[in-house]
């Protein structure tokens, strides 16, 4: 669907839903129930498994990037994450247009295609943020200036932004808008198991299976000392 043009799809509120949500959903679920038939599976596209509460459970996003997905760019993954007691311990997401495959198991580490990611830089100088426009806008714009942040880099779903915060692509992404659990679940594992830190927006720690499953914005970056940066400066404009 995506080589012949997304298959196209449409905003419903703030989220672009297109056919290939569906079949993608299907398709996980699917794949998951029958060869773990006793663990339910939470999805962005099924809304009865959103507000149950479990044990534990699959989370899945099955398009991460849909609005990307459907209008030709590569910027959109599949992402999957196990959780128990509302705790990522496995995780993974595919980058079908870069083959690239990132995961991580609690305590044993992320990797991208089998490679180690470890973030080593320690400093508070944040040189390049991450958004999903061609140039920095709003609030990224904003923060650009404030903080006097060299370079800007485009990129597509949140997972994968935060994905290029593990890798060492990118040092922030930083948004005030409202992620669900399945936006972060999988990435924050991956990020984390880096060495990096994934927060809301006032710093606070991500905390999943929240009855709304929302989060207030969200900051991911590669220490504490950037973090407290970034958070600072969001409590300071308030």
């Amino acid at each position: 669907m995506y080589r012949k043009g997304g298959g196209g799809g449409a905003w419903v509120g703030d989220q672009f839903k297109a056919d290939a949500d569906r079949i993608a959903h299907e398709f996980l679920s699917n794949r998951l129930h029958s060869s773990f038939p006793s663990i339910p599976v939470v999805s962005e596209e099924n809304d009865a498994s959103i507000e149950k509460k479990y044990h534990e459970y699959f989370i899945i996003d099955p398009i991460d990037g849909t609005a990307s997905f459907a209008h030709g760019f590569p910027g959109w993954v599949t992402q999957m994450a196990y959780v128990i007691n509302e705790i990522p311990v496995n995780s993974g997401i595919y980058v079908p247009v870069s083959d690239e495959y990132f995961e991580a198991d609690k305590n044993h580490g992320a990797y991208r295609n089998k490679q180690r990611l470890i973030i080593s830089d320690k400093s508070k100088n944040i040189r390049t943020i991450i958004d999903n426009y061609p140039q920095a806008k709003w609030v990224t714009l904003e923060l650009s200036n404030d903080l006097n942040i060299p370079n800007y880099l485009e990129s597509g779903s949140i997972a994968l932004k935060i994905c290029r915060i593990a890798d060492g692509t990118a040092d922030l992404f930083f948004k005030a808008m409202e992620p669900k659990d399945w936006d972060l679940a999988a990435p924050k594992l991956i990020l984390e198991e880096a060495g990096g830190v994934l927060r809301d927006a006032y710093g606070n720690e991500i905390e999943l299976g929240k009855i709304s499953r929302h989060h207030h914005g969200l900051i991911a970056t590669k220490n504490i000392a950037m973090l407290e940066q970034v958070s600072d400066w969001y409590h300071s404009r308030k």
